[in-house]
């Protein structure tokens, strides 16, 4: 369909109409859970709890797969389970749905959690705390 027939009526490819879709029926629909959880997990992972970090790395990649808005090719990567996404991208929806609250959590988190480190931490451990969560 995609090479001939909807080349030929200058339709949509069936991956960039499946993205909008998905866009709109699915990812518009759960943004703020899925946003939520992913802070969520990323706050746990600070304060040294196990995580699954790619499952979150999954999720987070769904910020950026909403974005390819034309010329979309989606391959199989040679002898791995993972795919490869090639085409014109806008990471706005990135930037405005998912980064924007993540660097306003890690304020949040960081704020609070230095100034009770700070009283309860000789300056050594203070520092090397700090040192610690920039790795």
């Amino acid at each position: 369909l995609d090479r001939f027939y909807l080349k030929e009526l200058d339709y949509s490819s069936l991956t960039v109409t499946a993205i909008v879709m998905y866009r709109n029926k699915i990812f518009q629909k759960y943004l703020g859970r899925l946003r939520s959880a992913i802070l969520v997990e990323i706050k746990k992972d600070r304060e040294g709890e196990m995580v699954d970090h790619g499952l979150v790395k999954k999720a987070i990649m769904q910020f950026i797969y909403v974005g390819y808005e034309q010329k979309v090719n989606i391959a199989k990567v040679k002898e791995s389970n993972e795919f490869d996404w090639i085409g014109e991208r806008s990471l706005r929806v990135y930037d405005e749905e998912f980064e924007a609250p993540l660097k306003a959590a890690t304020a949040v988190f960081f704020r609070e959690n230095s100034l009770q480190w700070r009283r309860t931490m000789t300056c050594h451990e203070y520092v090397t705390k700090v040192h610690k969560h920039f790795r």
